[in-house]
């Protein structure tokens, strides 16, 4: 029996979805599963090495800002301003550059206000003064950065009153 070119097209249109159906049933569906997120108690562990500073007036309505970074690192330093946080013992030390001015605790105990989602850093020191520290990005394992915020206070006018604020920006070292 002759096949015509009409019934080979007929078989080839019947044959072909055979085909793709096949194909298709050979690919097997992945799961994929997210990890657990990344502990931000484990994510600030280490030691961290000052990378910026900005000063922030806040007492000007603008909120004018001064970067004190050279202040902080230039050729003249020997060393630079270095935290290190300590998450199994919730300890910190402060080591300060040999420029700047630091205005944080040197050591002491640490917390977050919330471990899951953390805004603050407590900095608690040996005679028991906290020190707000306002975290301006995540603290997560694989983060390099450590960002946080912090403002002074003095009595003007008999009103305790935020007068310069600091942003200071840490890499992982």
């Amino acid at each position: 029996m002759q096949l015509t070119l009409t019934m080979m097209k007929k078989i080839f249109f019947l044959i072909l979805p055979l085909i793709f159906l096949l194909t298709l049933s050979d690919c097997k569906k992945e799961n994929y599963t997210l990890d657990p997120p990344g502990s931000k108690v484990e994510g600030i562990n280490g030691a961290w090495e000052i990378n910026k500073v900005i000063q922030v007036d806040e007492l000007d309505l603008s909120k004018s800002e001064r970067d004190l970074s050279l202040l902080y690192i230039n050729e003249f330093s020997t060393a630079v301003l270095e935290i290190i946080f300590n998450s199994s013992e919730m300890t910190f030390m402060i080591t300060p550059g040999s420029s700047g001015k630091n205005y944080l605790p040197s050591s002491g105990t640490w917390a977050f206000d919330d471990d899951a989602y953390p805004t603050k850093i407590l900095l608690k020191d040996e005679g028991g003064t906290t020190t707000v520290l306002s975290l301006q990005g995540p603290t997560r394992p694989q983060d390099l950065y450590l960002k946080f915020s912090f403002q002074r206070s003095c009595i003007i006018d008999d009103v305790d009153t935020e007068y310069v604020g600091y942003r200071y920006e840490f890499n992982r070292k």
